[in-house]
């Protein structure tokens, strides 16, 4: 949606994912543990909660030749609390905010901006995707 109020255009933004309900992934035969004869299952299951996300913006005309930019919008996680077995490796919610603005020289124009994003984040139990040391010297998520 975008409305125009004298030299500012407003935009607002909304975004809806429904839920996924629980579903196997991968359906693996159980297993008896060579230590302690319990029986176990390395399933991968996966389901998510339904997420609303929104943005807002605006757009001021300072001159012919200049204007400027600010928005906000989040980024919530669908991640599921709980489940012990997911394919989403994060619950992080962030929130973004961003300003910038733009020159019009001759037939060109020039735009620069600057964003800055924070949130939450639980980290839980890590995923072995990877034995630890594979990604040694890449930037770790769950690192501090």
């Amino acid at each position: 949606m975008t409305f125009k109020i004298q030299k500012i255009r407003v935009y607002w933004s909304a975004e809806w994912f429904a839920s996924l309900a629980p579903y196997t992934v991968v359906d693996a035969e159980d297993f008896t543990a060579q230590t302690g004869g319990e029986t176990l299952s390395t399933d991968v299951t996966h389901e998510l909660k339904p997420v609303v996300n929104f943005g807002m913006g605006l757009e001021w005309f300072y001159s012919s030749r200049f204007k400027g930019y600010g928005s906000f919008t989040t980024d919530y996680s669908a991640k599921k609390t709980g489940t012990s077995t997911d394919l989403s490796v994060t619950d992080w919610d962030i929130f973004h905010v961003v300003t910038g603005g733009e020159l019009k020289l001759r037939k060109s124009s020039v735009t620069i901006g600057l964003g800055y994003s924070f949130g939450s984040r639980e980290i839980g139990d890590r995923p072995d995707l990877l034995p630890p040391d594979a990604a040694s010297g890449l930037w770790d998520p769950f690192g501090a």
